[in-house]
């Protein structure tokens, strides 16, 4: 009985000493395929395009009297004095009301049109022409309509909403820092140019 401890050191040394012998037979196959796999991970980040991030953050203002919501500021993101004080029109309406207006098909179309040719050459880069303005896409069946390139803006666009705070935010990000800067503050700007002309209530 006395014998089984020594025993189980030895089939421990014995392991380890195989283990050490095996990592040495190969271990100019293991730097290789370390060194290989290092090289590869910095190729591939070489190749990855920067992506620049711009966000803008909105604070919806309460009315005073009435409920609802009739005022924005912009509190980051560059646009801070575009939305200071009150927008004036109809607004009204929910936080949530002004999270599906910067949704909405319409106010991404309005973004589009404001800078169409460099987002556009942004979406597709292999495929359309900034200084011409055109597809370079032979078959015109193929070339993108307008819901195509909506549903490719909305994939660079972030709009969201914490439960636990009051504020929006608008969220884009691109290749091009400033076209990231650009379309969040198309956003607000087209958010305010909606507001000022139209009333959101609640539905009862």
């Amino acid at each position: 009985m006395a014998t089984e401890p020594a025993m189980q050191d030895m089939d421990d040394e014995i392991d380890l000493r195989e283990l050490w012998q095996t990592l040495m037979a190969y271990k100019w196959r293991i730097i290789a395929v370390t060194v290989l796999a290092s090289i590869a991970a910095v190729l591939i980040s070489l190749r990855m395009p920067n992506i620049y991030t711009a966000d803008s953050v909105i604070m919806p203002t309460e009315q005073k009297s009435g409920g609802g919501l009739s005022a924005l500021s912009a509190l980051s993101g560059g646009v801070g004095a575009l939305l200071s004080g009150s927008i004036g029109g109809g607004a009204g309406g929910t936080k949530a009301q002004l999270v599906a207006v910067l949704k909405s098909r319409s106010l991404a179309e309005q973004v589009l049109n404001r800078d169409r040719k460099r987002i556009l050459e942004e979406l597709y880069t292999d495929t359309f022409d900034e200084k011409s303005g055109q597809f370079t896409i032979k078959d015109t069946k193929n070339i993108p309509q307008i819901p195509d390139i909506l549903l490719s803006l909305s994939g660079l666009i972030v709009i969201g909403e914490n439960a636990k705070s009051p504020t929006i935010s608008i969220s884009v990000s691109t290749k091009n820092a400033a076209l990231s800067q650009n379309i969040a503050t198309y956003y607000v700007e087209e958010l305010k140019r909606y507001l000022d002309t139209h009333t959101l209530t609640d539905s009862k």
